[in-house]
Order: structure tokens, then sequence, then C-alpha cells
């Protein structure tokens, strides 16, 4: 597949981290490479890379990564620093903040858009809650 056709190819780091499907996982995760989420997330998703929510992937929690593609469900607010790719048959209940959006068809979302830049909102791994929290940090 072309870079051109796979957000992902573009976007995202060397290493990655899986939720595989079947998985849920309770609490908040903060990683410093990509992470892609196949199974159940129920908390806060912090990370520094690429953040994929696959078809079969959801999260109930607000999502801050640094480029994000949503091909599943996300129940909570997202934030791209980079570019957020929606793709056909994804849903975002929740607010969406972005530098650069895209939208396929069939992608749906129920809250506010922004795409204007906030130099004041940094992303740091301090901004996932300690209680719970997995980190994954590169090595």
């Amino acid at each position: 597949m072309s870079k051109e056709r796979n957000p992902e190819a573009s976007m995202g780091g060397a290493n990655f981290n899986l939720i595989g499907r079947g998985t849920v996982m309770i609490g908040s995760i903060t990683a410093s490479s990509s992470v892609r989420i196949e199974g159940e997330v129920k908390g806060k998703v912090v990370c520094h890379d690429l953040v994929t929510i696959g078809s079969s992937g959801a999260i109930e929690g607000d999502v801050d990564a640094k480029n994000l593609v949503v091909g599943g469900r996300v129940l909570g607010n997202v934030s791209a620093q980079e570019k957020l790719v929606m793709e056909a048959q994804s849903s975002v209940t929740g607010d969406i903040r972005a530098k650069k959006l895209v939208v396929q068809e069939g992608a749906s979302f129920d809250g506010r858009c922004s795409m204007k830049e906030t130099k004041d909102k940094s992303m740091t791994m301090a901004d996932a809650p300690k209680e719970n929290e997995l980190k994954i940090l590169k090595g």
C-alpha cells in the first residue's frame, strides 16, 4: 500500500504498541511511541506519536496524540497536534481539535470541531492521571 493511500505509513514511528482485539484495558495510557488499538480502552490515551484506532477498536475517554487515525469508535474528546484522519465507518462522540482534519465518506462525529493552533496547550507525559496508569516509553 502506498504512503498516499495509507495514512499510518506517513505519520507513525517505527515502534508501536498494540491493544489487541478482545482485550479490555481499564486505565490511562501514556506512550512516547505509536499505539494501535484493536480492543477496548476505558480511560485517557496520551501519545507523543501516532494513535491508530482500528475498525474493531473503541475508546471511552479522551485521546491526545501527535497524529490520530480513527477507524473505530471514540466516546470522548480527541486532540491531534498535527493530523486527525477519520476513516469511513468511524465515529467520534465528543469535541475534536486538530491542526489538519481528514474525514472520509461514512465517518461521523457528534461534537464541536476546532482547527485553530493552540500554542498554550502542549502535551506532556504528566497530562494523564497517575492512578491506574500504564506508561509505555521507548527503550
